[in-house]
């Protein structure tokens, strides 16, 4: 997703588990190292087996309202597998996510997901869910990791956020024989780029 904003747009990164932690505050993509910064405190994020939804939340509420440049839309992607068991909840903040504006984007992750509450709190701000799988394959001319299939759904999410639209194709048979879909990105505003 951080490869996906442009140097203009601002990102921000919060961990949440038993409590959350503002890792990155808000900033302009394309200043201060904030891109490398927030690739690298992405990556280096561990599972916990907690969640706190709504201190993460408002934690990134807190922060966008600290750092927030008007000429953006609020967009949050919350990546979870919504299985709330710290306070505070998603019940504790909706009221206050919700009158913000802010559309909070939603990958639920892994078979045992709450996908209900990960698509209510999509529905009640105006954003998107998306579900992302743990295990498995996914075909796409090689066989990728499940950490591939949520860096695809990341890349969806900011085509979304971006407001660009995504072109499916059918490409013909891949070299390891059978046929594969593929995906190419396109900036309509863009007049005359070719692909």
């Amino acid at each position: 997703l951080v490869d996906e904003l442009s140097d203009g747009d601002q990102g921000g990164y919060v961990a949440f588990d038993t409590d959350a932690t503002l890792r990155e505050s808000l900033d302009q993509i394309g200043t201060n190292n904030q891109r490398d910064d927030l690739i690298v405190d992405i990556a280096n994020e561990t599972d916990l087996n907690r969640t706190s939804i709504g201190d993460g939340l408002r934690t990134a509420l807190d922060d966008y309202n600290a750092n927030q440049d008007a000429t953006h839309t609020c967009h949050f992607v919350l990546l979870s597998d919504g299985m709330e068991n710290e306070p505070e909840y998603w019940a504790d903040v909706k009221s206050d996510i919700g009158g913000s504006g802010c559309a909070v984007h939603t990958i639920a992750l892994g078979p045992e997901t709450d996908e209900e509450l990960m698509q209510e709190i999509a529905d009640d701000t105006g954003g998107s869910y998306d579900y992302a799988t743990t295990t498995g394959n996914v075909p796409v001319n090689s066989t990728l990791t499940w950490e591939s299939n949520v860096s695809r759904v990341y890349d969806n999410v900011s085509a979304k956020i971006a407001g660009r639209q995504r072109m499916i194709t059918q490409l013909p048979d891949s070299a390891l024989g059978g046929p594969t879909n593929g995906a190419l990105d396109f900036e309509d505003l863009v007049l005359g780029t070719q692909y």
